[in-house]
């Protein structure tokens, strides 16, 4: 997601005034009506290539390789708006969950925000926010992979035996188990329709499940 938000500024840059893109927020580029903003064709640097080539277009066919050009970069824009979910400024405060600003000392990021959007998950807000603003004065072994440092997290026990962190190793491990592409779901649907054909179109549901197990582990 945020290649796609660094995609979508650097074509921005392209079709709208610098100084009036540096004002809006990476949260709001989703939303942007960029159409508003955008610079005449004339006006629109497409780069050293392009000013190369043009100059064996003739005038009247340059206006017009101009504005297709421009057409084509604010529907380029569009899709990739259309790519970005809505949420995406509370899925980029995910990344606040890495071993290294859990056990910082200073500069760790607030996630009150974060907190209160997965409610449900966390259930309690202030524990939430209380432990993880603990978490530096303990002393971990693993925290090169978040996901073996929020499972050390989550089994860490005070004296009476109980989970000292169970919010937010909860909030952490279920934030970062969420998938953010269904590109595998497809990959697997495509896999069954290969292993379940017409010809084989009785196999019981337990082979194909093994069989789709084969090709997908296989790999790896």
């Amino acid at each position: 997601m945020e290649d796609l938000i660094h995609l979508l500024k650097n074509y921005l840059s392209i079709l709208v005034p610098p100084m009036r893109l540096e004002k809006i927020p990476d949260s709001n580029l989703i939303s942007l009506n960029f159409k508003e903003y955008v610079m005449s064709a004339e006006l629109i640097n497409f780069g050293f290539s392009f000013n190369e080539a043009s100059k064996d277009i003739v005038k009247a066919d340059l206006t017009l390789v101009r504005e297709r050009c421009k057409e084509f970069l604010m529907e380029l824009c569009n899709q990739i708006q259309y790519l970005l979910p809505s949420n995406i400024d509370i899925l980029q405060k995910i990344s606040f969950l890495t071993p290294e600003n859990a056990t910082a000392q200073i500069k760790r990021p607030n996630i009150t925000s974060l907190a209160t959007s997965f409610r449900s998950i966390c259930e309690d807000v202030d524990a939430t926010i209380s432990e993880w603003n603990t978490l530096h004065r303990s002393e971990w072994q693993n925290t090169e992979q978040p996901e073996s440092y929020w499972l050390e997290v989550a089994r860490n026990k005070n004296a009476l035996g109980e989970a000292r962190f169970s919010h937010i190793a909860k909030l952490a491990t279920s934030l970062l188990s969420l998938s953010f592409s269904n590109a595998t779901v497809e990959r697997a649907f495509s896999i069954a329709n290969i292993v379940k054909n017409k010809i084989r179109n009785r196999l019981a549901i337990s082979s194909t499940d093994a069989i789709m197990r084969v090709r997908f582990y296989l790999q790896e």
